[in-house]
């Protein structure tokens, strides 16, 4: 899941001013247009991810407006990859929204849609579940500094979240498609893994970075736990 670097600085005047942070190996502090070829390449997985969502909701005959959540989902996670590639090859606050606002809609509908549909929560409970992650997130918004882990820091409520979904379908819903939600969360702290040493081996990889691989991974990520919404539907269509 991607959310890109912000950074708050005072100026001589005392205001605070939000800043875009060239924190990318690729981009090596260089302002061309495609300065960033891979970072901005590999986007395209999160629309392919879309395509294939779709495709798999439309085989399974579930791309009825019942499953309007789960196609917002889907549409969003296109729009993911249209706003992270804008970002990434021209890097300004007008493109700093269109990627970090897409995403941030995604991770709060879909902790809403999954504690509703998956968990069976009702709409009170998993909104109370969301209250609780904004907290959390906000809570190290205010502990930790951004730059922390290359800005990774601030996916720790996120992947708690996500351990705590593994949890709940591993241990109290017994839900048949653990293992799949187990596989995503690997994957996923793999993705993690080279988000945060992106800058760290910049130098040894002839600045080429990792981020791209945060990208890759981060699709198949999303496009995973989309799969995981309509399998659940459809398991639970089988049992009615």
């Amino acid at each position: 899941m991607e959310n890109e670097g912000i950074k708050t600085v005072e100026t001589s005047e005392g205001q605070n001013v939000t800043t875009y942070i060239d924190g990318y190996c690729e981009r090596n502090n260089q302002p061309d247009f495609l300065a960033e070829p891979l970072n901005f390449v590999t986007n395209i997985f999160f629309i392919i991810g879309a395509i294939l969502a779709f495709r798999f909701l439309q085989k399974n005959k579930q791309l009825i407006l019942k499953n309007w959540d789960i196609i917002i989902l889907t549409t969003i996670l296109a729009l993911i990859g249209f706003g992270s590639g804008a970002f990434h090859s021209i890097p300004n606050k007008t493109t700093l929204l269109m990627d970090v606002i897409p995403i941030g809609i995604f991770m709060h509908l879909y902790i809403v849609v999954f504690f509703k549909r998956v968990v069976g929560f009702n709409l009170v409970l998993s909104l109370i579940v969301l209250a609780a992650f904004v907290g959390l997130g906000i809570f190290f918004q205010n502990t930790f500094s951004p730059d922390t882990l290359n800005g990774t820091i601030m996916y720790v409520p996120a992947y708690a979240t996500l351990i705590l979904m593994v949890l709940i379908l591993c241990f109290i819903k017994r839900s048949p498609l653990y293992l799949h939600l187990i596989y995503t969360a690997v994957i996923w702290t793999f993705s993690l893994a080279f988000r945060t040493m992106d800058m760290d081996i910049c130098s040894h990889t002839s600045h080429i970075g990792t981020h791209f691989l945060w990208h890759t991974l981060n699709a198949i990520v999303l496009y995973r736990l989309i799969i995981l919404l309509i399998k659940d539907n459809f398991i639970e269509i089988k049992k009615g």
